[in-house]
């Protein structure tokens, strides 16, 4: 063949040798762990360039409809990890902006012995004001639990308690269950 490099074949069957070596040796696989991920990986790009070289070759037309969808799939989850990266980041101002709340909440409680009813009474002596949430820039849905009480999914039925909810993307919810301990989204 002129002008066109033969697949490397023996540096192939080398790499996969190695691989497949370093999985009969367990007693030293810890050791041969990262030789095996970096074959794995060589082995899979010489793959890869093997293949968009054959289509180069046989069909031009086909790799270019090859490439539109690779595209398109990277395009889209480029999309996705930018909603998943951004509500993770919005949900993450949420608990940081209502963290003195659910502080000022379990001042209360150790306090008095009981959870305040409403967020307005522990303002001013256990908060200076209500923060607003991230999300929408209202005010948070505080809810005081009572023993039984399951208002929302998500919630433990139990213990005298509070919730803290905030609307972040559209009707999706981010909520602070004080017997759980622990923020959990819903919609």
């Amino acid at each position: 063949m002129t002008g066109v490099r033969s697949v490397p074949w023996a540096s192939i069957l080398l790499i996969l040798a190695v691989w497949i070596l370093s999985h009969l040796f367990f007693s030293a696989q810890i050791f041969l762990l990262p030789l095996s991920v970096l074959s794995a990986f060589l082995l899979s790009a010489a793959a890869v360039i093997h293949g968009v070289r054959w289509l180069l070759r046989r069909e031009p037309e086909r790799l270019a409809r090859l490439k539109g969808a690779l595209l398109q799939v990277l395009l889209a989850a480029v999309a996705v990890a930018g909603v998943v990266l951004g509500s993770r980041h919005l949900f993450r101002r949420v608990e940081r902006t209502m963290q003195p709340v659910i502080d000022a909440a379990e001042a209360f409680h150790a306090k008095t012995g009981g959870y305040p009813r409403s967020a307005e009474e522990m303002v001013p002596a256990y908060l200076l004001r209500i923060p607003m949430c991230p999300g929408n820039g209202k005010r948070p849905m505080y809810l005081h639990k009572q023993p039984g009480d399951s208002p929302f999914p998500g919630f433990a039925v139990g213990r005298d308690g509070y919730s803290i909810t905030c609307y972040t993307v559209v009707f999706w919810k981010y909520t602070y269950d004080s017997e759980k301990r622990r923020w959990f989204g819903w919609d």
